[in-house]
């Protein structure tokens, strides 16, 4: 298998330009699920980096980065496991 297929959230660290919401779209596309570690995983590195980039923040809370994630993610408040 190729990246692609096992992790294609992979692609936001090693192609600049390519971030959460193409891979999400690529993955959803290839029947990546929606609970998906690497998805998970991947929503928060996005939501940190995001939030230090573009708001200069070097510390949040646990549940701002839950709420940020969450809404990355797309969820609905009965689909949040915490």
């Amino acid at each position: 298998l190729t990246i692609l297929d096992r992790n294609p959230y992979q692609l936001i660290y090693d192609i600049k330009g390519i971030g959460f919401n193409k891979a999400d779209q690529l993955a959803r596309n290839i029947g990546i699920a929606y609970n998906d570690n690497e998805r998970l995983k991947a929503a928060l590195l996005y939501t940190l980096e995001e939030e230090c980039i573009k708001q200069g923040h070097t510390y949040l809370p646990i549940n701002v980065v839950i709420d940020l994630t969450v809404d990355v993610l797309n969820y609905q408040d009965e689909e949040v496991i915490e």
